[in-house]
């Protein structure tokens, strides 16, 4: 009785919790940043389009930075910054994007780390841009490739990918946070035996009764 009563009260604080943060982030800008006109980039003659910098990161990154080359021998795209290890990490991805990313790049990181140097070639962008476009591609196919084709068509500014939205950050972690305790009770709970305690004639309990 005293474990449940403790854990409800832990939920009630997590709650609260994700009360204050919701109100306390409420103004903070939004996620998708856009410029005002499609300046930001321009079309090349085989019809990509290469990156501009359009913050003071991206334009120190990109002074600093060798772009990636294709390697005919080998078939891969080669990185030739001896200092490139990469913009993030797997986890920077799950905060930045959500869980797709970021377990593609646990399961098929070769592929990714491809695709990122492929990008960052062919935009003339800096390591940070390709990354996450590559994170928001993985994550939502069809919007990425829709947002590319308007700001080719000039229907919209180019999207910061790279803006980090501390708003949602804080949102995601308190929400595992809340979900991960709220298994952690519910999976005690139904070990210990005071679920099917409380609920005796619960189907649940029918078929797996506890262990006496």
């Amino acid at each position: 009785m005293h474990s449940s009563n403790g854990a409800l009260r832990s939920l009630s604080i997590l709650l609260s919790w994700l009360s204050f943060v919701s109100q306390a982030f409420a103004f903070h800008a939004p996620h998708v940043i856009q410029s005002t006109t499609a300046t930001g980039r321009r079309p090349t003659a085989s019809g990509q389009v290469q990156c501009k910098s359009t913050t003071a990161l991206h334009a120190v990154t990109k002074q600093t930075s060798k772009l990636p080359t294709f390697d005919k021998a080998t078939q891969r795209w080669v990185s030739n910054d001896s200092d490139d290890d990469g913009a993030y990490g797997p986890l920077d991805s799950l905060l930045r994007f959500g869980p797709k990313p970021f377990l593609k790049r646990l399961t098929d990181a070769d592929n990714v780390e491809q695709a990122v140097l492929k990008y960052q070639a062919g935009e003339q962008c800096s390591r940070l841009e390709a990354e996450c476009n590559m994170d928001a591609f993985n994550e939502n196919v069809q919007d990425w490739i829709q947002q590319k084709t308007e700001e080719q068509r000039g229907i919209s500014g180019p999207r910061d990918y790279t803006y980090l939205d501390t708003q949602k950050i804080v949102l995601s972690v308190t929400w595992g946070v809340l979900i991960t305790s709220l298994l952690v009770w519910a999976t005690d709970n139904v070990l210990s035996g005071g679920y099917c305690a409380s609920y005796p004639d619960a189907r649940f309990c029918e078929i797996f009764p506890p262990s006496q």
